[in-house]
């Protein structure tokens, strides 16, 4: 089997990491890849043959068995140019989020929509669209023509690996006056993250630590100010390697508003944090409530009870354990390319 993966950039961000492990436990099948990229920076390397592209460019060759694509240009690249791959070609992408919500929290409506409806457009040129919970395929199953199928993201390279000084130096200190709530995420409205920073009134113990950057991180230190938390909210900004942050954590939180399926929540599920989650239909989906504590949207209250509620060392190791059961189980780059490689099978076999 031979396949083309093409993708935006090789950035490290959620979407790209999860095509890295895909690529990486393909190798032991009997699969050849070939990488396309658009984007000349390059912070996420993955081992395989690869190549950057443009609109402008002519592969070196369209002979292949599946072309897999996922992000806005690489869709708009193969429906441009599906007619140039060999008949046998078949194609298909991976939608890791909601793309309208994603675009409302970006932009305004007029463009959100006008955006959206045009990457739906493009979509009509795939063989199969996959997305990452059944959640996603209810809500896309009424927007799109081609057949939706579902594959879970997967993380198996999870160990701790190092982490600077001074980032050390100072989680460790804060450690040891408070309990530390971490996230990871790309600041903006969609992530909830207003909730953690007000749940610090009552939670006078706890300090909110934050890894990433992002448009809306301004308003959000303006609201620890407001509250008179600004000490115990720490904007990190961004850092390349993630992992090893997972130690220092008294619990993961993810309250967002919208998700596809975060590989940060399976990182962290991996390294064996207590997670909270906002009770939307993708975190009902992936956990359940014994692996994974989740809090109404917007209920300050709750959120703060069930800070308090991990506390307890029977709930966090119960949940631990659970949820790590089920990540070995769904959730490893190795499952998520079993996956995969089953459904590319099955798409071949059909005349």
């Amino acid at each position: 089997m031979r396949i083309a993966f093409i993708l935006t950039a090789l950035v490290n961000q959620g979407s790209i990491s999860v095509f890295k492990e895909l690529i990486t436990h393909l190798k032991p099948k009997d699969v050849v890849v070939d990488l396309y990229y658009f984007d000349e920076k390059i912070e996420n390397d993955i081992d395989c043959n690869k190549q950057r592209i443009s609109f402008s460019k002519s592969l070196p060759t369209y002979d292949y068995d599946i072309v897999h694509s996922t992000g806005i240009r690489p869709d708009l690249y193969v429906y441009l140019n599906k007619r140039k791959f060999s008949a046998k070609t078949k194609f298909l992408t991976t939608i890791h989020s909601f793309i309208r919500k994603d675009f409302n929290n970006e932009y305004n409506r007029v463009v959100s929509f006008l955006a959206s409806n045009f990457w739906y457009k493009i979509l009509g040129a795939q063989d199969k669209i996959v997305v990452l919970t059944n959640d996603a395929k209810s809500y896309y199953s009424k927007l799109l023509s081609s057949p939706i199928s579902v594959v879970n993201n997967g993380r198996t390279n999870v160990e701790n690996n190092l982490i600077s000084d001074e980032d050390s130096w100072l989680l460790t200190q804060l450690g040891k006056k408070y309990k530390i709530i971490g996230t990871h995420a790309k600041i903006s409205k969609i992530k909830g993250l207003e909730i953690v920073i007000q749940s610090l009134v009552i939670l006078k113990d706890y300090v909110f630590v934050v890894v990433g950057k992002g448009k809306d991180l301004p308003e959000l230190k303006l609201l620890a100010e407001k509250l008179a938390v600004q000490d115990r909210c720490i904007f990190l900004g961004y850092r390349s390697n993630i992992i090893p942050f997972f130690k220092f954590y008294q619990v993961y939180v993810m309250p967002s508003r919208s998700e596809g399926l975060p590989m940060a929540l399976i990182e962290a599920v991996a390294n064996r944090v207590p997670c909270l989650c906002s009770d939307i239909p993708t975190f009902k989906e992936v956990f359940s409530d014994e692996e994974v504590l989740k809090s109404p949207l917007g209920d300050v209250d709750e959120f703060t009870r069930k800070i308090i509620e991990l506390e307890n060392p029977q709930t966090r190791e119960s949940l631990v354990d659970n949820a790590f059961d089920k990540y070995l189980s769904s959730y490893t780059g190795e499952v998520m390319a079993d996956n995969y490689y089953a459904l590319y099978s099955k798409i071949l076999r059909r005349k």
